[in-house]
C-alpha cells in the first residue's frame, strides 16, 4: 500500500470561566490510497497513544475530520 496522508491542525486558545483557558484543536486528516474504515481505525489507534490523550484533554476540545481517497 502506498498510503499518503496530510494533517492540518487548527488550534485556538479559548477562555474558560472555570479553568482560565483551554485549547480547541481540530485535526483534518486526509488519506490517499486508503479507505475510510482503515483510516478511521488508524486514527483511533494513534489517538490512544497521543501524548495529550489523558490529562491534557480535560482542558482541551478535540475534533477530527477524516477524508480518504482510495485508488
Amino acid at each position: 500500500m502506498n498510503l499518503e496522508s496530510q494533517v492540518t491542525a487548527n488550534v485556538k486558545l479559548l477562555e474558560d470561566e472555570k479553568d482560565g483557558y483551554k485549547l480547541s484543536i481540530n485535526l483534518k486528516i486526509k488519506g490517499k490510497n486508503i479507505d475510510n474504515n482503515q483510516l478511521d481505525n488508524l486514527i483511533k489507534k494513534a489517538n490512544q497513544i497521543w501524548p495529550y490523550s489523558e490529562e491534557k484533554r480535560k482542558n482541551m476540545e478535540l475534533t477530527l475530520e477524516i477524508d480518504s481517497i482510495s485508488h
